[in-house]
């Protein structure tokens, strides 16, 4: 693969516990040259910002395509924003 999309809901302006365990499992791999994506999803209109920062941080050998926030109410907008983001790759 070349791309990694890691993602996580927002619970106290970071990624999930269950998400920060998860993502230990990527520690093992090269990543580096790889493309990263990053999204999350929060209660306020920005809490998704810091936590995808954050997941940007644990990668910081890959290339970092971008972030976007999602909620189910902005469904369409999350769908335009990936599509935004990968349309970068080529």
């Amino acid at each position: 693969y070349d791309l990694l999309c890691l993602g996580s809901c927002t619970h106290g302006a970071q990624p999930a516990i269950s998400f920060i365990s998860f993502i230990e499992n990527f520690k093992n791999y090269n990543l580096k040259g790889k493309f990263l994506v990053c999204f999350s999803s929060s209660a306020s209109p920005n809490g998704w910002k810091e936590t995808c920062n954050k997941i940007r941080n644990d990668f910081p050998e890959m290339n970092h395509v971008g972030n976007f926030g999602c909620s189910w109410r902005f469904y369409d907008s999350t769908i335009k924003n990936f599509e935004k983001l990968i349309k970068t790759l080529n």
